[in-house]
């Protein structure tokens, strides 16, 4: 796992201000939240449609973080049941991608912490 992300290519998106970069950092912390969990909501109900939509839509928001380990896991997690990915490996991904979430969550707010002060 990356121990620090490398936040550039958002501050780059921001034009290097200070507060669209924050904006940006908002957003990606409200999708770090709120994804994971409807992720796991949509694997425990088999639906597997909106689990696909979700995880590509997730791997979206997170491509910008340069975070390539969270990034494959959420492609694996798209392609899962093309791909003839057994329930439990896909649920083995599910709890890896809650756990890089977390610790990329923990990124955000120090780097949010840091440009607030």
């Amino acid at each position: 796992m990356a121990k620090t992300l490398n936040f550039s290519y958002i501050q780059d998106i921001a034009g290097g201000e200070k507060e669209p970069f924050m904006n940006l950092l908002r957003i990606i912390a409200k999708n770090l939240h709120e994804y994971p969990p409807q992720i796991e909501e949509t694997f425990q109900k088999q639906d597997w449609e909106e689990f696909r939509k979700l995880s590509h839509k997730f791997k979206s928001c997170t491509a910008y973080l340069n975070f390539p380990e969270l990034n494959d896991i959420l492609t694996v997690l798209e392609y899962a049941k093309e791909n003839g990915i057994s329930e439990a490996e896909m649920e083995s991904q599910i709890v890896q991608m809650k756990e890089y979430s977390i610790f990329t969550q923990e990124q955000v707010a120090t780097k949010m912490e840091e440009i607030i002060s």
